[in-house]
């Protein structure tokens, strides 16, 4: 793992790009940075993303602010 990746924390997991897209909408309205994470072996096998979803990633140090904001999703 990188140095950047060891200061950041999945604080939920999307079952598909759109939803994706939304949790990032939401975690960027509150100016929280955030990308994502998929394995599914760079597209050969989609049924890994699937089985395992798409990780939200952010910052360790913005993980509080961001369960705020993501508070009564379901997951």
């Amino acid at each position: 793992t990188t140095s950047i990746m060891k200061s950041y924390v999945c604080i939920t997991k999307a079952n598909d790009d759109f939803e994706a897209e939304l949790i990032k909408s939401k975690l960027e309205d509150e100016n929280i940075p955030c990308m994502t994470r998929q394995n599914d072996a760079s597209g050969t096998m989609p049924h890994l993303r699937l089985e395992r979803g798409i990780e939200i990633l952010i910052p360790e140090e913005y993980e509080e602010q961001a369960e705020k904001a993501l508070k009564g999703r379901q997951q």
